[in-house]
């Protein structure tokens, strides 16, 4: 089964249009139509996790590289696989990679996994906005501060959020 059809095999399954679908992952109708009719894959590896969010399923029944579905029938919540997902790299293909390695520094350094406590140590302004709804978060930098805002919409997924937030602000510097 090819990408394109996974995706709308599940989309079905699931009774959304594609509208609907395209309005959870944040990308445009167009863009579902392109996966499920024109044989293109998400260029960007965040949205692999969004679809499968949004069609609650595994990352790996959805990923190119993989023709098997793990349904996600498992309960567990952001809070309690956030730091699992943060820090266990060498589980998901980083083990010596450049990531992997920053993040160990990191964990070292600062001795802690917890990224708003990181975030705390380096001086990084943390804040909440509901300025955006389908934004999970965002960072920048204002008169040599950096700015972390996370939306004020989400409940659990937000040191997941500040992860990857973290992560922005360490492969850019």
């Amino acid at each position: 089964m090819t990408f394109g059809e996974k995706v709308r095999s599940l989309r079905k399954e699931k009774k959304m249009s594609q509208q609907e679908l395209a309005s959870m992952v944040g990308v445009s109708y167009r863009t579902i139509r392109s996966w499920e009719v024109e044989g293109r894959f998400p260029k960007q590896n965040v949205l692999y996790q969004k679809l499968a969010d949004a069609l609650q399923c595994d990352v790996s029944y959805n990923n190119r590289r993989r023709d098997y579905c793990t349904p996600n029938l498992l309960p567990y919540s952001y809070k309690d696989i956030s730091a699992l997902l943060f820090f266990t790299f060498e589980v998901i293909y980083l083990r010596n990679t450049y990531i992997y390695t920053e993040t160990k520094k990191l964990i070292k350094k600062y001795g802690t996994r917890d990224p708003f406590e990181i975030m705390d140590q380096m001086n990084i302004v943390v804040g909440e906005t509901s300025r955006y709804k389908t934004l999970k978060g965002y960072c920048f930098m204002s008169c040599k501060t950096i700015y972390v805002m996370i939306s004020s919409f989400l409940s659990e997924e937000k040191m997941i959020v500040a992860a990857h937030e973290l992560g922005h602000i360490m492969l850019q510097n």
